[in-house]
């Protein structure tokens, strides 16, 4: 059989959100594995060259990146008869005023979702829907530990937990905070929780809602200073990619509540088990998905479909297990090995060498021309439904993110 040709697409400059950075950089290194015949072709913001791109030569163009959006390239270049794969990014709602430009008759295109819910999200908003690939984004080989590592934690005294992320209202991270405060005062326990990341100030952009620079600063001091000892919760503030693993490799379990509305996979969740942390998370979008690929070692919290928030005392109560379970067993070493052969440049390598190519666009439906209508209507506030809550059109778009994993 002859082997395809390949064209990887991506952009020559680094994207601004660090995660995608990661994301490309890795898929790049799974696909150069996986297919000798690959081609890179590095994007630029105008696309000036592409008038001029030969292509003769490619039998399949494949896009790992999220800009320039796909669908503006693919505009000017002539795909005939080429196959197209397209990764979806977490900004896929955010873009579709250029995704409506792709017409189901015109190319041949198969999608990859990042995670289940992702997909389903997608297919929601397509014609004839048929089911997505779903690949999740690769990890660099050398962020997993090995047996060499066996010893890599501290001789703590108390059980850690971590998050890391962006510190913002649908991360709801205090409400992480108020979790753990239950937890400290129900059970017996000295765990701390330690903070990493930055305020992004962006607030909740579907609804129009901005924070004010300070007010998480504010809430967490007032719940810092409810703690017995106010040394357990602990704020490191944003931390290099070099010394966030540090954190990692020195801390005991990972937690995260987010509901983020493009979480559409967590990259710094597959960080967390390559070192060896056991993760709590809220059973939303992505983040659903590690409880297949590490099942002993990922507890999910249900989210509430009136707030899309996590329920405090089952917050705390789920911290108190996992606290137990893993207080006298590190289990680095098994938990990074099970995700290792999931979640590496290397596993996502021979997944792409057995995937054949299967076409499922089917051109976009009423509900998605319904999204793009509201977006260029309210684009501060789409989702608003004018009392400063989540409408029922958020509802019906983001259906599957909160559906619980069984």
């Amino acid at each position: 059989m002859k082997e395809k040709h390949i064209g990887l697409f991506l952009r020559k400059k680094d994207s601004a959100w660090l995660s995608c950075q990661s994301i490309t950089k890795n898929l790049l290194d799974s696909y150069l594995a996986a297919f000798k015949n690959s081609h890179i072709y590095y994007l630029d913001d105008n696309n000036e060259y592409l008038a001029g791109l030969n292509l003769e030569k490619i039998d399949r163009l494949i896009f790992i990146d999220h800009i320039p959006n796909p669908a503006a390239i693919l505009q000017k270049i002539s795909c005939l008869n080429k196959e197209i794969v397209i990764h979806i990014f977490g900004d896929f709602m955010l873009q579709l005023n250029s995704w409506i430009k792709l017409k189901e008759n015109n190319y041949n295109i198969q999608f990859i979702a990042a995670s289940k819910k992702q997909a389903q999200l997608v297919e929601n908003l397509m014609k004839n829907s048929k089911k997505l690939e779903v690949i999740p984004f690769p990890l660099e080989n050398d962020f997993f530990i090995t047996d060499s590592c066996k010893n890599i934690k501290n001789n703590q005294e108390y059980f850690s937990f971590i998050y890391a992320g962006r510190l913002n209202d649908q991360k709801n991270l205090i409400d992480l905070i108020k979790g753990f405060l239950i937890f400290k005062k129900t059970f017996k326990t000295n765990a701390r929780l330690k903070i990493i990341g930055f305020q992004d100030h962006i607030g909740i952009p579907f609804l129009g809602k901005k924070i004010m620079p300070g007010v998480l600063a504010h809430s967490f001091n007032l719940l810092k200073n409810e703690l017995d000892n106010p040394e357990d919760l602990i704020f490191l503030g944003p931390l290099s990619r070099e010394s966030l693993r540090k954190e990692l490799l020195n801390s005991d379990a990972f937690v995260s509540m987010s509901t983020y509305n493009d979480e559409d996979f967590g990259m710094i969740v597959s960080e967390a088990l390559a070192c060896g942390l056991p993760c709590l998370l809220s059973d939303w979008a992505g983040y659903s998905n590690f409880k297949e690929y590490c099942p002993d070692f990922v507890e999910l919290v249900k989210i509430s479909k009136s707030n899309f928030r996590p329920e405090q005392n089952i917050l705390s109560k789920k911290m108190y297990y996992l606290e137990d379970k893993f207080k006298h067993k590190n289990a680095s070493i098994e938990i990074s090995q099970k995700a290792f052969h999931s979640l590496s440049v290397n596993a996502i390598s021979e997944r792409l060498k057995l995937k054949p190519f299967s076409r499922n666009f089917s051109g976009w439906n009423d509900l998605f021309i319904k999204l793009k209508d509201q977006f260029e209507l309210m684009p501060s506030k789409p989702f608003n439904d004018g009392k400063g809550n989540y409408s029922q059109l958020y509802r019906d778009t983001y259906c599957s993110y909160w559906n619980y994993s069984e």
